[in-house]
């Protein structure tokens, strides 16, 4: 009898479950995206460099805008690609010189023997620094790039040579999958921890309006589909296995000591609605290094360079002018 009623119950919960993801994907695909002054302007010119590392891998680079502007480099989070920045790959091009790579593994670029990791991906912003004799840059780190990104500082020789300033995009400087989870997601990433093996079968892709609802997790409120379509397709185009160990090599980030030891000038921008580094996460971060601003973007989540376009690259202009 407990048998049949709790079969019962989960099939209701299933059946809910199935019902919201559908209305809430409904909802969203009614929701025109919000309009950009410039979304009629021709996209920038692009230059696309394939990169050779010593450990074998190949790095797609995309480049635009001026060759005498000042570097920004854009580094994006785990699963997504080069193409998450493509509006300031536009945006940005009249007045910097834009630069975004795809992470080994992801997108366009291949893996290479050292494998996966953020001391890998660290060592990949020196090789793109140094191969394209970029100086005086900006580099701007979302998530799981923030991370690297964090990494690559604690080289401060590659660092100061090549960098002029930093900035933290929703991302976290410590405490990876503890913080805004719940208990089951909790457990997972303890097995996980024990047994990295098992982030290759990790469920990273679901079909249909489920599948959505996933991604729209990375999102605050009322997103655009056409934003929550991209970040999926950019995750779907990825391997599991590779996006599995990608996550995994997260879980023991720590990188506070190396913030408190920073001395360049840091930008944080964090959503208030983040549910993946959420926005104690930032705080932390600009807690840690002596004189960084933090900009916190009300009911903005994981997404920022999507959600708040028009404030985000001011934000990001603004700070890169500021000599």
């Amino acid at each position: 009898m407990w048998g049949a009623v709790g079969l019962s119950v989960i099939g209701a919960a299933l059946g809910a479950t199935y019902a919201a993801t559908k209305l809430l994907a409904r909802a969203d695909r009614h929701r025109e995206t919000p309009p950009s002054p410039d979304r009629r302007q021709p996209d920038a010119v692009r230059i696309v460099h394939r990169i050779a590392t010593p450990d074998g891998a190949q790095l797609r680079v995309v480049e635009t805008g001026l060759t005498t502007g000042r570097p920004l480099v854009l580094l994006h989070g785990v699963t997504l690609t080069a193409e998450l920045w493509h509006n300031q790959l536009n945006d940005l091009a009249d007045r910097f010189r834009v630069v975004a790579l795809d992470w080994r593994g992801h997108g366009q670029s291949t893996v290479g023997r050292d494998g996966y990791g953020l001391e890998a991906l660290a060592s990949d912003v020196r090789l793109v620094l140094e191969h394209l004799d970029l100086r005086d840059a900006v580099l701007v780190g979302h998530s799981m790039g923030g991370m690297a990104l964090m990494r690559f500082c604690a080289d401060r020789q590659a660092m100061y040579r090549r960098v002029a300033k930093l900035v933290f995009v929703s991302t976290a400087a410590a405490n990876v999958g503890t913080v805004g989870m719940s208990r089951v997601t909790r457990a997972l990433t303890s097995v996980v921890r024990r047994r990295p093996s098992l982030a290759e079968r990790l469920p990273l892709r679901a079909p249909g309006d489920l599948g959505y609802a996933f991604t729209r997790l990375s999102f605050g409120a009322k997103p655009s589909a056409n934003w929550v379509d991209d970040a999926r397709a950019m995750t779907d185009g990825m391997s599991p296995s590779v996006a599995g160990q990608s996550l995994v090599r997260l879980l023991d980030h720590d990188e506070r000591a190396t913030l408190r030891a920073l001395d360049l000038p840091v930008l944080v921008l964090v959503g208030t609605h983040d549910l993946l580094t959420p926005e104690q996460q930032g705080r932390e971060i600009a807690d840690l290094v002596p004189g960084a601003k933090l900009v916190v973007f009300e009911g903005a989540g994981h997404m920022l360079m999507l959600e708040r376009r028009e404030q985000f690259n001011a934000e990001l202009a603004a700070f890169a002018r500021d000599r």
